[in-house]
């Protein structure tokens, strides 16, 4: 009888050690980073910003189409140039100028908006988080959704209040971890409404 009590506590013991021991969680740290800055002058200036993770650059050096940004850990930018592969593991952000998007300033909505559930569903795609607000004048429809492989995709577009394009920004957590994902698409977000 006295041997499931020894267990019991072996195992309590060795669980309350393995918690002791775990590396504690480094809380995120956010700079504000311009739209001019984030596009690396590549797009009119716009009176926005982003707060993004501190420890992520703007990619320097990689091959992509006119418009696009990505920010990332300066570690994974040479591996991404040479292989073309995005770092899942730290996570980066990326924008463009999307030429077949805009918002309508009369219907008061994107031009995709209203096909945008059924593109997701038809994806496998699990909407988990949807806003919408304006900005210094500037609309914004943000998604947190989650793919059928698991991939977790936090996106918004921001009105450029010309009805032909509108900005694309998304970002991918480490690892898809949505809790991550949350709160920094919450501190993107953040900073765009101030």
């Amino acid at each position: 009888m006295k041997k499931p009590h020894i267990l019991f506590l072996l195992v309590f013991t060795a669980l309350q050690v393995g918690c002791v021991t775990q590396p504690a969680t480094k809380p995120a740290s956010y700079k504000r980073v311009s739209f001019n800055q984030f596009f690396d002058g590549q797009v009119a200036s716009l009176p926005l910003a982003l707060n993004l993770p501190t420890d992520y650059v703007h990619a320097d050096g990689l091959e992509l189409q006119a418009t696009y940004s990505y920010w990332m850990n300066q570690d994974e930018i040479s591996k991404v140039a040479r292989t073309g592969d995005l770092p899942s593991r730290t996570g980066y952000i990326y924008g463009k100028i999307s030429t077949n998007e805009g918002y309508s300033q009369t219907a008061g909505k994107f031009t995709s908006e209203d096909q945008l559930d059924a593109q997701f569903a038809s994806q496998g795609m699990t909407v988990i988080e949807r806003q919408r607000f304006k900005t210094k004048g500037y609309p914004v429809l943000s998604h947190i959704v989650r793919m059928r492989d698991g991939k977790v995709v936090c996106q918004m577009y921001v009105g450029t209040l010309i009805s032909s394009n509108a900005i694309f920004i998304s970002y991918r957590p480490p690892n898809n971890d949505l809790k991550v994902g949350v709160e920094v698409w919450g501190k993107v977000l953040e900073a765009l409404r101030k």
